[in-house]
């Protein structure tokens, strides 16, 4: 494992926005035209849907996925026409899949709006998710490519697993770290792999190029999740510009609970049972106090470091480029978000 020890400090990356050019480079202006793809797509006649799926629209965060498709294209030549209407529908994927996650999570706010659950309810929140993935398979469709189809379907299939996998695990004191891994690896960093796959595939790569990028998406997916989970135990609402804590309240526990349980003595082992067990959200504080007091935060930094590391060792050998440049950027960049 890395021997540098990351506690996701603040820096001006984290305020990182779509306008600031430094962090995809040229792609970031090829973003308009995905971004017209998604507004053809995300429209309904009916004036309630419409409605609902523009305030959708609007939570769009950093375009994170569907820039790493089209800096995987540019990797390996150029962004084709295929790319830009890949790039939009692993965005479909991504909006719709938030959407189901405040729907379980019960999140009152997503980038600090009132989450698309609260306004409209589970089940009206349930539909539009429904509405947007399906969306995007048609947008799939439209291509007439059985290796983007198998791909999307696979990823899908994936997603719902490592959430399923994850419900399964609630209250699960035991969970290994093995198991959180494996969790996170379907539900987050299937997703962000397919990007590098669909960069590659449709840039016609040779495979083991592909294999590169499918393979730096994974591990930039198992990164920026566990950043995100010690960000949702020690990071604050105002910052990530959503409901924090829900995880302690459905009982799921991420990898700082897991390292800690894994290693604290006796009393402190037992101190965070109980401060788990009941009523997680009024312990927050001390169950923060217990995790500063111990390695797990600094674990957690550093395997995520770990994994960072191997993203950029993966594209390593590509041959120099912006978008290559770019790709270590963001993996850098995912580090050390507070967002």
């Amino acid at each position: 494992m890395s021997q540098r020890s990351v506690t996701l400090p603040a820096s001006t990356a984290n305020n990182m926005t779509l306008a600031q050019t430094e962090l995809y480079g040229s792609v970031a202006a090829d973003l308009s035209k995905v971004s017209e793809i998604l507004a053809g797509q995300l429209t309904s006649e009916e004036a309630y849907l419409q409605e609902m799926v523009g305030r959708l629209s609007h939570r769009q965060g950093k375009m994170l996925r569907p820039a790493l498709v089209l800096l995987a294209g540019r990797t390996v030549g150029r962004c084709a026409d295929e790319h830009y209407i890949l790039a939009a529908l692993v965005e479909m994927v991504h909006l719709a899949s938030l959407v189901h996650d405040d729907v379980i999570d019960e999140a009152e706010s997503r980038r600090k709006m009132p989450s698309l659950n609260r306004m409209m309810g589970n089940e009206g929140a349930v539909l539009l998710g429904d509405y947007v993935m399906t969306g995007a398979f048609a947008l799939c469709s439209s291509l007439r490519s059985h290796a983007a189809n198998q791909i999307l379907c696979n990823t899908c299939r994936e997603i719902c697993l490592g959430e399923l996998m994850q419900v399964a695990h609630r209250r699960n004191f035991e969970l290994t770290e093995a198991q959180y891994l494996d969790i996170i690896a379907k539900k987050t960093a299937s997703l962000l792999s397919a990007c590098g796959t669909f960069g590659g595939t449709f840039g016609a790569a040779a495979p083991q190029t592909t294999d590169m990028l499918t393979w730096y998406g994974h591990n930039l997916g198992m990164a920026f999740q566990i950043a995100d989970d010690m960000l949702d135990l020690v990071g604050t609402e105002e910052e990530m510009g959503k409901t924090l804590g829900r995880d302690l309240e459905k009982g799921e526990l991420t990898l700082p609970l897991i390292r800690f349980l894994a290693t604290a003595d006796g009393s402190a082992h037992t101190e965070m049972i109980s401060a788990l067990s009941h009523h997680p959200a009024d312990g927050l504080g001390r169950i923060r106090q217990l995790l500063q007091e111990s390695d797990a935060l600094a674990y957690c930094g550093s395997l995520a470091q770990e994994f960072t590391d191997k993203a950029l060792a993966a594209v390593d050998g590509l041959p120099p480029s912006e978008a290559k440049d770019c790709m270590a950027a963001v993996a850098e960049f995912v580090l050390s978000r507070r967002n």
